[in-house]
């Protein structure tokens, strides 16, 4: 229970849920860290139980931020052209 909370506490200190989700795939990808390690073992039970996603609820000012500025980009390229 220790390595849970402290990657929670981890997750707690990242921006926003797609670093959070990037930082847990890092730590499944590491080779260092055997099958039976706590910290993976602790990473793999936050993903099976899609904890990002349930914890961390993006408010909705935030998701229009991001899709405002993905319009705002696109447009960007097609005035570059």
């Amino acid at each position: 229970m220790n390595e849970l909370h402290k990657l929670i506490k981890q997750l707690d200190s990242l921006p926003n849920n797609t670093a959070r989700k990037e930082f847990l795939n890092s730590i499944q990808r590491n080779p260092e860290l055997s099958r039976h390690h706590l910290r993976r073992l602790a990473c793999n039970i936050l993903v099976q139980e899609n904890f990002v996603d349930k914890y961390y609820r993006e408010n909705f000012s935030e998701t229009f931020e991001k899709l405002f500025s993905k319009t705002i980009s696109i447009f960007k390229g097609f005035l570059k052209r």
